[in-house]
């Protein structure tokens, strides 16, 4: 076998070596576009679990659930998540009664079936989570929307 032919061989390995080692990377860890999503829906896991705090600290102080999402985000001092990480829409938030409401996003993928239990256990789309906030007080209970 002469140099060049070794050269040319030991390329073609090297090239069959890394695109292997790429292909099994995709494989394992998902494409580019599915890692994004990922990272988006635990940003969006994060901002609800946020916006579920605020509400349950506004329920404490003014013994009721905030009228609207709006009333919320108005509040002094909070620094409620306004909107999705990657399409700006605005998270929706929905007073159900006096002392439950409910939280939506828009996931781009699925919990996956092998992670332990979630209180963010979400498909892919739309999503609503229904919550509980202690109210404490006699105040009137909020009209259902």
């Amino acid at each position: 076998m002469s140099p060049a032919s070794r050269g040319t061989t030991l390329l073609v390995a090297a090239t069959v070596v890394v695109v292997g080692a790429v292909g099994a990377g995709i494989v394992v860890l998902g494409s580019p576009s599915t890692q994004r999503k990922e990272r988006f829906d635990s940003v969006r896991v994060q901002n609800l679990g946020a916006i579920e705090r605020f509400v349950t600290s506004y329920a404490k102080t003014h013994k009721r659930l905030p009228d609207s999402f709006g009333t919320l985000t108005e509040e002094p001092g909070y620094l409620v998540p306004r909107g999705d990480p990657d399409s700006g829409a605005p998270y929706e938030y929905e007073p159900l009664g006096r002392d439950t409401y409910r939280l939506c996003a828009t996931f781009g993928t699925a919990t996956s079936s092998e992670a332990p239990e979630s209180t963010w256990a979400h498909g892919i789309g739309r999503q609503c989570f229904e919550r509980h906030a202690e109210v404490s007080g006699d105040s009137a209970p909020q009209a259902v929307r």
